[in-house]
């Protein structure tokens, strides 16, 4: 299967997202089992990443989409909201200083930033195995590349 790749990424993002909310139960006190889940954006990435697993697991056509979108939403989100080390005005919530973040907290954010990016790459038209989307004939004359996608109808 050629979107196995794809199939492994998109499962562990769903993972390692509800491993990150779940963490919460162990460093806050006030957190409570289902309320933990109920984080807009956390709901958000889990839906988004849950949508390109299964798209995928059935080889749907949006199986790829989805995942750059998911992924990179993912990648990115996390990284604006934990990865940079200054608060913009309480939209998001840093883990750099003294004692905001353990090492578990750590390997979590940085996980969902690494395979977020992951969806995104395996998830590409080349990696897929899209027709036309080698360097080939992307970067050949128009020539090569017209007869590179097959013969042409009149």
């Amino acid at each position: 299967m050629r979107n196995q790749r794809l199939l492994v990424a998109t499962g562990t993002l769903v993972a390692l997202q509800v491993w990150h909310l779940l963490d919460v139960l162990r460093y806050a006190d006030d957190a409570t089992f289902p309320g933990v889940l109920y984080d807009p954006l956390g709901l958000a990435g889990v839906g988004a990443a849950t949508a390109a697993f299964v798209a995928t697991a059935v080889n749907h056509w949006l199986a790829g989409p989805l995942a750059r979108v998911a992924g990179g939403a993912v990648a990115i989100g996390f990284t604006l909201h934990r990865g940079i080390p200054w608060d913009i005005g309480g939209v998001n919530n840093p883990y750099w200083g003294d004692g905001s973040a353990d090492l578990i907290r750590w390997v979590t954010v940085l996980a969902c930033i690494a395979v977020g990016a992951a969806c995104v790459y395996y998830a590409s038209p080349r990696q897929m195995g899209v027709r036309g989307a080698s360097n080939a004939t992307s970067t050949a004359s128009p020539r090569i590349a017209a007869n590179a996608a097959g013969p042409q109808r009149s």
